[in-house]
């Protein structure tokens, strides 16, 4: 199927980009990706959003406001329930538009997203989930390594999303990045799950 969505989520550290690389560089046709990060960042350039940050956190910075929700849970939630119905109007219009090439979105927060959204439960159908996931420990040492930031800040930001243990349950598949070779992981993947969307008629 051409138009094939998946959803690539985890936590922070977990492998996701570093997947998604690997799916772009192994298909052997063209895919198209999304990335809800890169959305959330041009959300926060809006003047409607940027108003209701500076009268929430007296910011309009991210790293800041990172600072701030991760130390304290209300806020963290205040901030979800305005942004997500952004972004469950954004993945709705991307799993209800017709697409002539295979898309991959880098969803980040799916799991949180859609225990909240009815709308995404009913559409669930129209996507398959691969949730990246990796040791703690693993997963901390590449945030350090990648963003400087601290551990402390590190744990706050692992403690505020939903825990892998219950992520695996509702993921169509799962990829355990702590041990293996992403590339390897994905390559192997997109042959067992996906061929018929990443490979030539040749291949299957």
């Amino acid at each position: 199927m051409k138009n094939e969505i998946i959803v690539v989520s985890g936590g922070i550290g977990s492998g996701k980009s570093t997947f998604i690389k690997a799916i772009n560089e192994l298909s052997e046709v063209k895919v198209d990706f999304f990335s809800f990060d890169d959305f959330t960042k041009e959300l926060f350039k809006r003047s409607d959003v940027q108003d209701f940050l500076m009268i929430m956190f007296g910011t309009t910075d991210q790293s800041k406001i990172s600072d701030m929700v991760f130390k304290h849970e209300a806020l963290l939630q205040s901030l979800n329930e305005f942004l997500f119905q952004f972004v469950e109007e954004k993945f709705l219009e991307l799993v209800n538009t017709k697409h002539h090439h295979p898309l991959v979105i880098e969803f980040p927060m799916f799991f949180e997203v859609k225990e909240i959204s009815d709308a995404i439960k009913f559409a669930r159908d129209k996507f398959k989930v691969v949730l990246i996931t990796a040791d703690d420990s693993v997963r901390i040492n590449r945030v350090k390594n990648r963003n400087n930031f601290t551990e402390e800040k590190i744990k706050n930001i692992m403690a505020a999303q939903m825990s892998q243990e219950k992520k695996v349950v509702l993921a169509d598949y799962v990829i355990d990045t702590s041990n293996q070779e992403t590339k390897q992981l994905a390559e192997q993947l997109m042959k067992n799950k996906f061929k018929k969307v990443f490979f030539s008629a040749q291949m299957v």
